[in-house]
């Protein structure tokens, strides 16, 4: 977070408060996170297998949440900053390199005409490990550590840029890579769904595509820090808050997208109201059932005694 537009007065303003929206949008992205993997668990039987793995890419995201929580606090031992660094930046390449199973799903469903394969143990293995090959180098050169920004410093990489060969690999290389993949993988299955499919088919295609472009949006918060740089030569304070906003929100936006998809709100429905209104009816009829049983004993208890009393 390089504050280049303030002076050295006005940076201890802005620290604040950034640090403020950094949190705040952080909590908010691990509620949406643990909200998308309960809901999901809650619907897995009946809900369609693509939405597993979108609450795996919530599973993956959250080591990569919690780490900002305690950024700023580790920057006071460097080994714990060092440790914090490379947790933050393993578990955020595991985060993206997610996205593109997500997409070779779609894309090898649609080509072979067939279902979205079940989630498969070795694909979360194979993610960590391409993610933990990406990190070799950065840890083997001591790439991890405190990065010092002007006016605010946190545990990530102790520098960054191109020019940065342990940077590129860790942080750009992924990006990039997932990307590119990702763009092929959507426009192959696009191109494959308008010849192919249904236009009933086409529309949950469609439906599917938000997730991938809401990463496409959320990563584009490089390209907004870049671009405020080049035109007015500082990167300003609204720069750093859309920054902010973007790069730490993503697990808030998916659960939002994942919430407002009609198939995902129908079983979120059926499961936890329409069960809970049945077990409210049941448990009102039981009522019911009791209070007539317990009327109709002392009825007969009154008609008894009054038969007794007739008779003496």
């Amino acid at each position: 977070m390089d504050i280049r537009a303030l002076g050295e007065a006005d940076n201890r303003t802005y620290v604040g408060e950034l640090r403020a929206i950094f949190f705040i949008i952080t909590a908010l992205s691990c509620a949406g996170q643990f909200f998308t993997i309960v809901t999901y668990r809650s619907i897995r039987s009946k809900s369609n297998k693509f939405y597993g793995y979108v609450a795996m890419h919530s599973v993956l995201g959250l080591p990569w949440e919690i780490a900002n929580f305690f950024n700023f606090v580790a920057l006071q031992d460097e080994e714990t900053c060092k440790m914090l660094g490379f947790l933050y930046a393993f578990s955020y390449s595991a985060y993206l390199l997610w996205s593109s199973v997500i997409a070779w799903a779609i894309f090898s469903s649609l080509k072979n005409r067939t279902q979205v394969y079940n989630l498969n143990l070795k694909y979360l293995i194979g993610v960590y490990a391409a993610s933990f090959l990406l990190m070799l180098y950065p840890l083997c050169d001591d790439a991890f550590g405190r990065y010092i920004g002007k006016g605010i410093s946190y545990c990530w990489f102790r520098t960054s840029g191109y020019n940065d060969f342990s940077f590129f690999m860790a942080y750009y290389a992924p990006l990039l890579l997932t990307t590119f993949f990702n763009g092929y993988c959507y426009i192959a299955s696009a191109t494959i769904v308008k010849k192919e499919y249904s236009k009933e088919e086409s529309k949950q295609f469609y439906q599917f595509l938000v997730f991938p472009i809401l990463q496409l949006i959320c990563n584009s918060d490089f390209y907004i820090r870049r671009i405020s740089y080049l035109f007015t030569g500082t990167i300003t304070v609204t720069a750093e808050v859309v920054h902010i906003i973007l790069h730490k929100g993503e697990g808030l936006f998916e659960a939002i997208a994942y919430m407002l998809n009609p198939s995902v709100r129908k079983e979120v429905n059926k499961v936890w109201c329409t069960k809970r209104s049945a077990n409210n009816r049941m448990l009102k009829n039981s009522f019911l059932i009791n209070e007539s049983c317990i009327e109709n004993e002392l009825n007969e208890r009154t008609l008894r005694n009054q038969q007794l009393a007739n008779s003496f």
